[in-house]
């Protein structure tokens, strides 16, 4: 009983850990990453603006929160073991330049999907998902050939 006790409050420290580590994209804090993220961390796939490793991730945080104010509303925590997930709905507008064009103020909505993997307590491995097709339609920078419904998302909440 006390095992299963001590591994509920561990996977729940874990999904705190796994949402603090958006903060750092919205708040431009790319030093609570040290917090959250194992110096060896792995990140799947690594994302356009992003080298490897915690310091790549550093910098594509800064980057973002540079070029977009967002905000994630974080739809689904859920966690088994060793890994948490989490379905967020993100919202958010422009900051400026972004692939050759001004788009200040041009609000986006998508969605991203995140799986962390845990040891110690720090997140060690993560996978994601981010509806960048959607993002990109709606700041103009891509036509939306599929001809999709890009509001946000209503019947998955």
């Amino acid at each position: 009983m006390v095992q299963t006790i001590a591994r509920t409050e561990q996977i729940e420290r874990n999904k705190v850990t796994a949402v603090r580590h958006t903060e750092a994209m919205v708040s431009g804090d790319v030093d609570l990453l040290d917090e959250v993220l194992d110096p060896g961390w792995i990140n799947h796939p690594i994302d356009f603006h992003e080298g490897p490793g915690v310091e790549g991730f550093k910098a594509k945080s800064r980057w973002l929160h540079d070029h977009f104010a967002f905000h994630f509303d974080h739809q689904d925590v859920s966690a088994d073991g060793d890994k948490v997930w989490i379905r967020s709905l993100v919202t958010g507008t422009a900051r400026g330049e972004f692939l050759g064009h001004d788009l200040a103020g041009t609000p986006v909505a998508f969605t991203t999907l995140e799986c962390h993997r845990f040891a110690g307590g720090k997140i060690v491995e993560s996978w994601h998902l981010q509806d960048y097709y959607a993002m990109l339609v709606q700041l103009g920078a891509i036509p939306n050939v599929m001809n999709r419904d890009l509001a946000p998302y209503q019947g998955w909440r």
